[in-house]
């Protein structure tokens, strides 16, 4: 209620009560765990998060999304409080690194902003493949040392994460259990017996994504000079000294 006096101490005032809310109290912000996080990547075309916003008297609540320095949407959102939390989707988007501000005011003009700004990565494409060596439907000789055979592929992304690989034999029994290659790199395969062998090569990144390409090729092993293994003089045949001899 209000009251006026004047120098000849008349009084007046409203006859009404008037009510008003002290509010100095900031919109609390929360991301919840239950959906995409700070600083995650998500192997899809959308974001989803999960925001809470602690306020009593909220007025405004806004999302805006950022890829760089561009605003690539913005939502305002009309904030619960029962529940608290609010579903947020961003759809549609392309491959890139996102930053998203929610920015929350009150009636009293108490405004707060999530700092730093949430980051989300949208990384849907699958990494790219390729084996080059043992190239497919080809016959590879063996090494002569046992080593095996060699393995030269390309596995590209972005946010490339993990390769490995697995060798089958023509009678599906698996001769190379998945296999993870430091630093997805070119290697030896312990190949060391004739046969048909399929080659499984596999790749993921950080978002998820697992893309996987094969080859399918024969094997043979080398033989030592047959002259070297022979004792004493004498004994024709088999193969000059030097050269060695492929068993097919």
């Amino acid at each position: 209620r209000a009251f006026v006096v004047d120098a000849a101490a008349n009084i007046n005032n409203t006859g009404d009560s008037s009510n008003f809310t002290v509010d100095t109290t900031f919109p609390l912000i929360t991301l919840q765990s239950t959906y995409d996080t700070n600083n995650s990547f998500v192997p899809r075309r959308y974001i989803t998060l999960n925001i809470t916003v602690n306020e009593t008297n909220l007025q405004n609540f806004t999302v805006a999304l950022k890829n760089g320095t561009n605003t690539a949407s913005t939502q305002n959102v009309t904030g619960n409080s029962t529940p608290a939390w609010n579903m947020i989707n961003f759809t549609n988007l392309a491959d890139d690194k996102y930053n998203i501000t929610v920015t929350a005011e009150d009636k009293a003009a108490n405004r707060n902003t999530t700092f730093p700004n949430i980051s989300v990565t949208v990384d849907a494409t699958l990494p790219s493949i390729i084996v080059f060596l043992p190239s497919a439907n080809s016959s590879v000789l063996a090494a002569a040392d046992g080593s095996g055979i060699v393995l030269n592929f390309s596995a590209a992304d972005n946010a490339r994460s993990t390769c490995w690989y697995k060798i089958v034999d023509s009678a599906g029994t698996v001769n190379v259990q998945n296999t993870t290659l430091s630093g997805c790199s070119n290697t030896t395969v312990a190949v060391t017996k004739k046969d048909t062998f399929h080659l499984k090569l596999y790749a993921n990144d950080t978002a998820g994504n697992v893309n996987s390409n094969f080859s399918v090729f024969a094997v043979t092993l080398p033989v030592s000079d047959p002259v070297s293994k022979t004792s004493g003089g004498g004994g024709g045949g088999g193969a000059p000294p030097g050269i060695s001899l492929e068993l097919l």
